[in-house]
């Protein structure tokens, strides 16, 4: 039986309050970005893939080689701040993961968004609307532990149509990949 690799989703979420009040990161650059504490970030995936460490820094996943894993991000106030992660990087152990592979994804999706002036209390009256979710993909390669890091930029509250950069950051986490998996879905 020949089962097609399957799409496993991947969310890491930061800390975006406490990283850009208590981090030095005046003079963070795409190139040299400063550190995220490893307490200010962690990664979720579904029930069916996850071993251990759901919420945290060193997931523990069982996935198939050839499998790919859909990572998006969220943060901790995204009514005023976004992040965007732009690179992933191998630090030691198994080369699990495809980084050099790495696709950036623009999926778009019908999202529904409730409609203002509602009663309390009672589920939102919705419009449904286009919007895009931002991803990355990653091919994997197969069993073992790999340390990695992520690069991303925090991007501050809107002023006008634009939104000010808070700073590039560097957080360093791990993947620790068992074979196995569920059916193919994505």
């Amino acid at each position: 039986m020949n089962v097609e690799p399957a799409i496993i989703d991947v969310m890491i979420v930061i800390d975006t309050i406490s990283l850009t009040q208590n981090s030095s990161r005046q003079n963070s650059t795409n190139e040299n970005p400063a550190t995220c504490d490893a307490a200010l970030a962690f990664m979720i995936t579904d029930l069916d893939h996850a071993i251990a460490g759901n919420g945290t820094a060193d997931l523990h996943i069982r996935v198939r080689p050839r499998d790919a894993l859909r990572i998006a991000s969220i943060c901790s106030n995204p009514l005023d701040n976004q992040i965007s992660l732009y690179d992933f990087g191998h630090r030691s152990g198994d080369n699990v993961l495809d980084l050099a592979g790495m696709k950036k994804l623009v999926v778009t999706r019908i999202a529904a968004v409730p409609t203002p002036n509602q009663a309390y209390h009672l589920p939102p009256r919705v419009t449904f609307q286009n919007a895009n979710f931002y991803a990355q993909q990653i091919d994997v390669n197969g069993s073992g532990r790999e340390d990695f890091y992520v690069k991303f930029v925090v991007y501050g509250l809107a002023s006008g149509r634009t939104r000010p950069i808070h700073g590039h950051f560097q957080w360093n986490a791990s993947i620790t990949v068992s074979p196995g998996g569920s059916p193919a879905r994505g």
